[in-house]
C-alpha cells in the first residue's frame, strides 16, 4: 500500500492471502474458512490425481501443514482448530492490519455557515464555541458531530500477517494538510488493492466504526475523492466494506470488547491499553487538540496520534490472545515489535522516546498475587 507520507512514497507491501487473516465473520462471509474450499483442496483438485498418488499428495500436505502449526502460522487454506495459536516466530513484513488513529480539528467557518448562518461576522472560534455552548446547555456533550470536523494527523501502524508491528506511517507530515491526508489514505488504500488482486488489509480502529472511518468517508465526499472499491453497494450486504459486521475490511476494537454495543468501553483506549501495561495517555489527551491546532503545535498532535495508533496495536494483540489466534509468547513478541518502533521513531519525537520507555507488558497474576493494580 502505498501512502505518500510528508518524506516521499511509504511502500505498504501487500498482505499475505490465508495466514493471519482470521478476522472474517462467520455468518456467510465468503473469507471465512468454513465458506470456501480450502487452497490445498483446490491445489489437489488441479493436479487431477487419483487413488495412491492422490494420498501421496494429501499426505505431503498435511505435513506441510503440521509444520507450519509447528511454527505457529497456518497453512493457507487450514481452518484452525480450537487451542491452535499463531506464534510470531516467523518475522514478515507485509501489511495483513492496518492499524490507525486520526486527530481532527472542527471547521470554525463551516459551522459557521451551516449553523449561524444569520451571523456572518463570527469567527470561526467564536463559531466554534458557540456552537459547544449550545450543545452543553441541551444537555448533551460539547463534543461536535463528526461532520464538521477536518484530520489534521492521521497514523497507520503496519502490521504483518504473523501480527509484528512493522512500523508507524504518518501522513503529509509536516504539513498536516487535511485534503491531502485524505488523498494518501484513501489513494494508498486504493493502490494496495490493486497491488493486491483486490485482497486489502483489514482496517484497525478503536471506536473507528463510529469516528475515525466516518471522518475520512466525509473527507472523500468533501473533497470529491472516487473509492469505488470502498463505497460499493453490490451484491450481499455481508460483502460489503462498510458493513458493520464485515471484519474483512474493518475490525473495530472498541465492537469488540462491547460485543457490538452491548456493553460501553468506559475508559475508552486509555483504560484497555492501561490494563495490559501500555502507556495510554500521556502529557497529551484529544481535548487538548483543537487548541493545539490553533497554537500551531502539530506535530505535538501528530505525536500523540502516533501513541495512540500504537496503543491500539496493544490492544488489538490481546484481543488476538483472547480470540486465541496468537498465544502468550506471540503477544509479547509484538510488544517488542511495539517498542523497537516507538524507539526508531524517538529521534524525531520526545513523546515517542517517553513512550518507548514506559511501555512494559504487565503479566497476568498469579493465583496467589494480588489481582489489583498496585
Amino acid at each position: 500500500m502505498d501512502f505518500e507520507t510528508g518524506g516521499g512514497a511509504a511502500e505498504f507491501a501487500p498482505g499475505a492471502q490465508g495466514q493471519g487473516r482470521q478476522y472474517e465473520e462467520c455468518g456467510g462471509n465468503p473469507r471465512h474458512p468454513a465458506d470456501a474450499p480450502a487452497q490445498t483442496q483446490t491445489g489437489r483438485d488441479q493436479r487431477g490425481g487419483a487413488g495412491e498418488a492422490q494420498e501421496r499428495g494429501e499426505q505431503a500436505e498435511g505435513a506441510a501443514d503440521g509444520e507450519a502449526l509447528h511454527a505457529g502460522i497456518l497453512a493457507p487454506g487450514t481452518v484452525r482448530q480450537p487451542g491452535a495459536a499463531v506464534s510470531l516466530t516467523a518475522m514478515s513484513d507485509r501489511a495483513a492490519f492496518l492499524v490507525f488513529d486520526i486527530e481532527t480539528v472542527v471547521d470554525g467557518r463551516l459551522v459557521q455557515l451551516s449553523r449561524f448562518p444569520e451571523l456572518p461576522t463570527l469567527t470561526p472560534a467564536e463559531a466554534v464555541t458557540r456552537l459547544q455552548e449550545q450543545l452543553r446547555a441541551s444537555g448533551k456533550s460539547d463534543f461536535i458531530p463528526h461532520t464538521y470536523h477536518l484530520p489534521v494527523s492521521v497514523a497507520i501502524a503496519r502490521v504483518a500477517d504473523d501480527f509484528t508491528l512493522i512500523d508507524v506511517k504518518n501522513l503529509d507530515r509536516p504539513k498536516f494538510r487535511p485534503q491531502v491526508i485524505a488523498r494518501q489514505f484513501w489513494g494508498g488504500w486504493r493502490k494496495h488493492l490493486d497491488k493486491n488482486r483486490g485482497d486489502p488489509p483489514c482496517f484497525v480502529t478503536f471506536n473507528g466504526r463510529f469516528f475515525d472511518l466516518p471522518v475520512m468517508e466525509h473527507c472523500a465526499y468533501r473533497f470529491g475523492i472516487p473509492v469505488p472499491e470502498w463505497f460499493r453497494m453490490d451484491g450481499p450486504g455481508y460483502q460489503q466494506p462498510r458493513n458493520r459486521y464485515n471484519t474483512t475490511f474493518h475490525f473495530d476494537v472498541q465492537e469488540f470488547i462491547t460485543n457490538a454495543g452491548a456493553t460501553h468501553a468506559n475508559g475508552g483506549l486509555d483504560l484497555f491499553t492501561k490494563l495490559v501495561g501500555g502507556c495510554g495517555k500521556m502529557d497529551t489527551k484529544g481535548s487538548m487538540v483543537q487548541e493545539l491546532w490553533l497554537r500551531g503545535e502539530h506535530e505535538r498532535i501528530d505525536d500523540y496520534c502516533t501513541c495512540d495508533a500504537i496503543d491500539t496495536y496493544l490492544v488489538f494483540l490481546r484481543c488476538n490472545l483472547l480470540m486465541g489466534r496468537i498465544t502468550p509468547e506471540a503477544e509479547a513478541q509484538g510488544w517488542a515489535s511495539a517498542k523497537r518502533v516507538a524507539e526508531s521513531l524517538a529521534p524525531r519525537s520526545v513523546a515517542a522516546a517517553e513512550y518507548a520507555r514506559l511501555l512494559a507488558r504487565r503479566e497476568p497474576p498469579g493465583d496467589d498475587e494480588d489481582a489489583f493494580l498496585p
